[in-house]
């Protein structure tokens, strides 16, 4: 029987092999200190995958944007219908491509948890903590469930953004 203070050794192990990746962002960006700091930035924070991802020129034809249909399976803060639209800078159309630095790309049938913001210029989100915000899933080889960059179960996910409570 594990202990609670190894259960709580286990968890923190985990949050720091997550928090690890986000120590540093590319491009001068300032850091993200902490998963818990993203968290309180997003309006919603959903486990899911990705039903669709098209790309397409901004109405000024300066930019290419990507428009994903995202739809949530668990959320973890915030409520969403069956499916959210998310907006990112960069993509593909034609022969014609675009990156940004702090951007990320989806693709259709991906798993990931994302930390979304709604957007300030319409009806959709954008990834909050740009590529941060974006925690890819894989499954488990032998039990065939989510984990979050290959180690870290939802439920355990859960609690780290819960933080420590009262019980513990």
């Amino acid at each position: 029987m594990i202990t609670r203070t190894l259960k709580q050794l286990l968890r923190s192990a985990c949050f720091i092999a997550l928090l690890l990746p986000l120590a540093t962002a590319a491009g001068g960006e300032a850091p993200v200190s902490s998963l818990r700091q993203l968290a309180r930035r997003a309006d919603l924070i959903a486990f899911g995958h990705c039903q669709s991802a098209q790309s397409g020129w901004d109405e000024q034809h300066r930019f290419i944007v990507t428009t994903i249909r995202f739809q949530p399976r668990r959320t973890f803060k915030g409520t969403a219908g069956d499916s959210v639209t998310v907006k990112v800078l960069g993509g593909q159309v034609g022969d014609q491509a675009m990156t940004a630095s702090q951007s990320t790309a989806m693709r259709t049938g991906e798993e990931a948890v994302l930390f979304l913001q709604r957007s300030r210029f319409g009806d959709y989100f954008v990834i909050a903590g740009g590529a941060d915000g974006k925690l890819p899933v894989v499954r488990s080889t032998r039990s065939g469930r989510p984990l979050i960059r290959g180690a870290l179960s939802l439920d355990d996910f859960g609690h780290l953004l819960a933080g420590p409570t009262e019980a513990q």
